[in-house]
């Protein structure tokens, strides 16, 4: 059983262990997810499909840039609340299917 609250304390390491459960999709890293969803917040899930070059990336920037109050031209990142693409951040070579925006 994974104890959530060092995740909520900061722990790094907690932290760490946690993700490797979740990433390995085991019982006690779901557990853990649906204990830590009470935590958070207003956050949104949202997908984005489309064909390449239809502009996704592009709306992804502007839905983040408008949840984040964040001035045109500034670009979402990991500081700020950025947008969370799988398991990397939008704006990283990786590119993945968008997941969530990163809460506040």
């Amino acid at each position: 059983m994974i104890d959530i609250q060092p995740v909520l304390a900061g722990d790094r390491l907690a932290l760490s262990r946690l993700l490797t459960a979740v990433e390995n999709d085991t019982p006690d890293g779901r557990r853990a997810l649906s204990e830590l969803f009470a935590h958070t917040g207003r956050g949104h899930l949202i997908g984005v499909t489309g064909a390449p070059g239809t502009g996704k990336s592009s709306l992804v920037n502007r839905l983040a840039r408008h949840y984040r109050g964040l001035p045109e031209g500034e670009q979402p990142s990991v500081a700020n609340g950025g947008v969370r693409m799988g398991r990397s951040y939008h704006g990283s070579r990786d590119r993945r299917p968008p997941v969530a925006l990163a809460a506040a």
